[in-house]
This record gives C-alpha cells, structure tokens and sequence, in this order.
C-alpha cells in the first residue's frame, strides 16, 4: 500500500501555491484603479500600421491612445496586415487573469491551424453582458510574423527607438480604418515574445518613480501630522528635566529644610513637655514659706505638675488649708487620711499638691493666678 503524501501546497486548507498569482492580481487591481491609474504612465509607441502609415500612441493600462506632444524615448510596434491574421471572439465566464490565460491558451490548441511550436496568439478580454467576458482572440503563424517584420525592416532602422525589437499589433475592428491617427482610444492585441521588453521597463521605472514620490509625499504628510505631537512632547521632555535639574540643585536646601522642620517640631514637643513640669527651686520655696516651724517633710515627689509630699505636723486640715491659699496652687487633696504618730500631737500625712506650671514650671511666665 503506497502511501499518499501530504499536499505541500496547502496550509490549513489554504492553496498557498496560488497566492503569488493572487497577490500579483490585486496589485494589478489596485494600479487599475481609479485613486492609482495614474500611479502607471504611459509610454509612446510609434506604430507602423497596415497600410504602412505611422501613427503616436500613448500607451497605459493595455488601452492605446492618441498621442499627446513629443516624446523620443517611445517604442515601436508593428501592425499585422488582415490577411496575417485569423480571429475569433469568446465569451467566457468571469476569471482572474491566470485563469483566463489558461482558457485562452486551450482555446487556441483546440482551434489553431498552425503547428503548436509555430502558433502565436494575442487576446484582449473587456466584460460582457450578464457577468461574462467578452475575448477577441488573434492567432498567426511565427512565419507569418517574421515576415511582416522583414517587410518593415527599413522603415523600423530608422524610427526612434529603432535598435529595440518592435512589438506586434493587431488592432480591434474598425479602429483607424484606414486613417494615419484617430482620437479613439482601444485595446490592441499584443503578441507576446516581440519586443515589449522595452515597454515593460519604461512602465516600471515610472511606476517606480511615482510610488517612490508618492511614499516622500505620505512620509512628508506623515511627518506634518506628527510634527505637533512631537513637539508637544519634546517641550513635555525639556519641562520634566528642566524639573529634575531645578529638584537636583534643589536638593540639599530641601534637606536642611527636612532637617530644620524635624528639629522645630523636636523642640515644640520638648518646649510642650518643659511647659508641664515644674521647677524645683519655686516650690520648695512656696513650700518652705507655708509649712509651720514644728511640721517637717519626709519626702517630696514631683510627678509633672504634681507634688506629693509626705511629712509630720500637729494639723493637716490647717496646712491643707494654707496651702491652698497659695499663688499657683489649684488642688491639695489627702489621698489617705492622716494618722496621728503614737502618743504624740504629730500627725503623718500624704499630700499631692496641683500646682500651675505658668508659676511654678521651668517655662514659668509667672501671669498665673
């Protein structure tokens, strides 16, 4: 059992072996079309008709037309005489333009009287009626047209252009008839394998010239579209490091700032704490001036604005009571009520005494009441 192999032409289901001539259509598409025809330029043909008249034409798009000024670097092309030539006219469906050749070549196998190395055939295909084509197809001998070239030998060494080979001609029915030149434009059927190198290359190198102006010119649009926005984002580029150079020399006064800000707020929590305690010297002042000679102090303890003393004498009440007369005191309470010291007329007591920073404190200011 042979085993089939895969069809390398294919790709997920796609005939990518017809993709060239595809793309090759669509860009013939394209410089067909209306916006890009004039993206291909014509090029002069100097033709040399059946009646041995000579006539301008300006060729573009496979269509001739009359012939416009002066132009020395045109090409020439040879008419066939009637007699050279056999038509027929085919109507055949829509294709593309491989496919249509393909047809076209069956046609002329299946109908020629020549030999098949000694045909030659040339066709031009314009819509028909109802979604068809309308083909007019030439067909000629290779003898017949090496005779018609050697008819024309002289007249073509001296025409412009007269060191390039000639393209062949057949002209559709009824155009020129008879006449040097005529304004109406028309399709001639052109044998390939005669001349038309020429023409090709003119075509191309003006195609080449016009696509190429054509990209300056949308780069150069391109570029005034974008203008602005860069600008505008340059000045975005400048401003951000014009900033970062402004913050780098910046840099240490912000520091010292950072650093000033920390201390002040160090020293208003101190000054805070400072304005809640009290100094020593004032309240063993006010203390010494109140107490009576035969009471004495154990200890003293100054706790913020509090001071708790502990110590003998022969009346509390009275020295609670004189030591709230005093200036700054706000509150003198006994935690514990005072004890009377054995048989003696001593008695221990516990004091905390309120006393008012504003008088009695390290920032004292002395205003308090």
């Amino acid at each position: 059992m042979l085993a089939s192999s895969p069809d390398q032409t294919r790709f997920f289901g796609l005939d990518v072996g017809q993709w060239p001539s595809q793309w090759a259509a669509a860009g013939e598409w394209l410089l067909r079309s209306r916006a890009l025809r004039w993206l291909t330029p014509s090029v002069r043909v100097e033709l040399t008709q059946a009646n041995g008249q000579n006539s301008s034409w300006d060729m573009a798009h496979g269509v001739a037309r009359a012939a416009e000024g002066d132009d020395p670097h045109g090409v020439r092309a040879i008419e066939l005489l009637p007699e050279q030539v056999l038509r027929r006219q085919l109507m055949l469906p829509q294709l593309g333009r491989a496919d249509l050749v393909r047809a076209v070549a069956l046609e002329v196998a299946a109908m020629t009287p020549f030999q098949p190395e000694r045909t030659a055939s040339a066709f031009t295909a314009v819509p028909g009626p109802e979604g068809t084509l309308a083909v007019d197809v030439a067909l000629t001998s290779t003898q017949e047209i090496e005779k018609r070239l050697r008819q024309v030998t002289a007249q073509a060494a001296s025409a412009p252009g007269g060191e390039a080979a000639p393209e062949v001609w057949v002209l559709p029915s009824g155009v020129l008839n008879g006449h040097a030149g005529t304004s109406q434009a028309f399709a001639p059927l052109i044998f390939e394998g005669y001349g038309g190198a020429e023409r090709r290359r003119v075509t191309t190198r003006g195609l080449s010239l016009r696509g190429g102006l054509l990209l300056i010119a949308l780069l150069l649009l391109g570029a005034l579209a974008v203008t602005p926005t860069a600008q505008t984002r340059l000045k975005a580029i400048q401003a951000q490091q014009a900033f970062d150079a402004l913050n780098a020399q910046a840099k240490p006064q912000l520091a010292q700032r950072e650093q000033m800000v920390k201390q002040t707020e160090r020293l208003q929590a101190i000054a805070k704490m400072a304005e809640q305690q009290l100094a020593p010297l004032p309240v063993l002042d006010m203390l010494t001036r109140t107490l009576p000679d035969e009471a004495w102090l154990s200890t003293l303890r100054m706790e913020g604005t509090k001071v708790v003393i502990n110590g003998m004498a022969d009346d509390t009440a009275a020295l609670v009571r004189s030591l709230g007369k005093q200036r700054g005191v706000g509150e003198v309470r006994s935690p514990s009520p005072a004890t009377r010291v054995g048989n003696s007329k001593k008695e221990a007591f516990v004091l905390e005494i309120t006393l008012d920073p504003g008088v009695y404190g390290l920032l004292r200011t002395g205003s308090a009441k």
